[in-house]
């Protein structure tokens, strides 16, 4: 067999089997399985691990707790607690990479149900023996560098994550590790001379996780609810809903309140929208039905019965918010009618960025 790529042909888009999945179990039919991955699916790995003698995961513990919720989150934790002498702490990790003996898997796909069979993602499935033994020197320099987790910690971050939302700003700073803090640069680019056209467009092709999300309010949704509940949502008609539907764990929102009121929040989505009487949040600990908490918006309830009508909502953990008061607006800003849209307007992006203090 000779490397090849991996991603989904019309024939596993329409119901076959995963390549990913399928090129998974050929690398786990190994004596040593290595993984390094920010989000994993312990239902979906496990059966794999068992399969064999040894293995071993590297993960940022603290993107991979957070950006899964209730059972699931505690499936993970319990995961790493019964198997903490094979699980590495590594900030800010985001490779996905499984290895074994003479194969490996690495591209861009989470081990998770979602990323393995419902994702547009691109991998290479490699078989070459001086790509193998980089990959496994790899793997075990940054097993080195990074540490077990402390479970007095991860205890500690597990019960602050149920009774906070965590965000980008503070996240990877509750767990230790050794792991070395990355800090390279970029190329810099030489600047054009002053006669020389400018042709680059403002409009670069989409990173595929950035999106903007419009509020226009209504009786069906209210900017106050979505910054004290954590949620984006649309509703009314499939038009209005469709684009929340589209959101995805791992994409950024810019929420934007129209006309020209401004921009009040930027979050990371950590679940795909579903209707409104089915979503719970936090209050006090409690988790309760978003409809019986107060509202803001008198009729988010509406249409709960219909699948076209009903306001659909994604969870989001807000990195930074402020109130419609103090709402960030100036001429030139990126606007859409959507309800959301594919944010790659690069002035709006860095304007934003730097407004909210963002890092990245």
């Amino acid at each position: 067999m000779s490397s090849k790529l991996i991603y989904h042909t019309n024939e596993s888009i329409n119901g076959g089997f995963s390549p990913f999945d399928e090129a998974i179990h050929q690398v786990s039919n190994s004596k040593e399985l290595l993984i390094a991955c920010p989000y994993i699916d312990v239902t979906y790995i496990k059966p794999f691990l068992r399969k064999q003698l040894n293995w071993r995961i590297i993960s940022d513990i603290e993107a991979w707790l957070s950006a899964f919720q209730d059972e699931a989150r505690q499936d993970i934790f319990n995961f790493i607690i019964d198997n903490k002498y094979k699980i590495h702490h590594y900030k800010n990790l985001h490779t996905k990479v499984i290895l074994g003996d003479h194969l490996c898997l690495i591209g861009s796909a989470n081990l998770t149900k979602m990323g393995i069979t419902q994702r547009a993602e691109m991998s290479i499935f490699l078989d070459e023996s001086k790509y193998i033994n980089e990959i496994k020197q790899w793997f075990e320099d940054s097993w080195s560098s990074s540490s077990e987790i402390n479970i007095t910690e991860l205890k500690d971050y597990v019960n602050r994550i149920i009774t906070t939302r965590p965000t980008l700003e503070n996240q990877n700073s509750f767990l230790n590790s050794d792991a070395p803090i990355i800090k390279s640069n970029i190329i810099a680019q030489p600047e054009k001379k002053a006669n020389q056209s400018n042709t680059k467009k403002d409009n670069e092709p989409w990173n595929g996780y950035y999106f903007y999300v419009n509020i226009k309010k209504s009786e069906h949704r209210n900017w106050g609810d979505w910054q004290k509940y954590g949620f984006v949502s649309g509703g009314t008609k499939e038009v209005y809903s469709k684009p929340i539907k589209n959101l995805f764990p791992g994409s950024r929102v810019f929420v934007y309140i129209p006309p020209k009121i401004g921009y009040v929040g930027v979050g990371l989505v950590t679940d795909t929208a579903i209707r409104v009487k089915d979503f719970t949040v936090l209050v006090n600990g409690q988790k309760l039905p978003i409809l019986d908490v107060p509202l803001i918006a008198p009729k988010m309830d509406e249409y709960v019965d219909d699948l076209d009508k009903s306001e659909y909502l994604a969870r989001v953990e807000w990195i930074k918010t402020v109130p419609e008061s103090q709402a960030y607006w100036e001429k030139g800003l990126f606007t859409n009618p959507h309800t959301a849209c594919q944010m790659n307007d690069i002035p709006t992006i860095q304007r934003l960025s730097q407004h909210f203090g963002l890092n990245d």
